[in-house]
């Protein structure tokens, strides 16, 4: 998806949700910032005034991408599986 500040692995639902995608597991901190800052429609200001579950939900999943499916199960390294991490992030109204 491109932005101003470059392009990210994702995109936007129809429902508004926006989804990031990060197959290396090592980098979700900036995966997060691209959604947020997408969400708000690259106003940064306002991205990082917004509060979790105040302002925005966030879901985190483990995408497999032999099977194409989507996981919210643990390896027990934490909340995301090796073969890469999704996030979903829809602002509230």
């Amino acid at each position: 998806m491109p932005t101003l500040l470059g392009s990210f692995t994702g995109g936007q639902c129809s429902c508004g949700a926006v989804y990031v995608h990060d197959p290396t597991q090592k980098d979700m901190g900036n995966a997060f910032m691209d959604a947020l800052a997408y969400a708000c429609k690259e106003d940064w200001d306002l991205a990082l005034s917004l509060t979790e579950d105040v302002d925005y939900s966030c879901t985190y999943l483990s995408y497999v991408p032999q099977t194409h499916t989507l996981s919210s199960k643990t390896n027990g390294r934490g909340p995301y599986e090796k073969n890469g991490n999704m996030l979903f992030l829809k602002l509230k109204d």
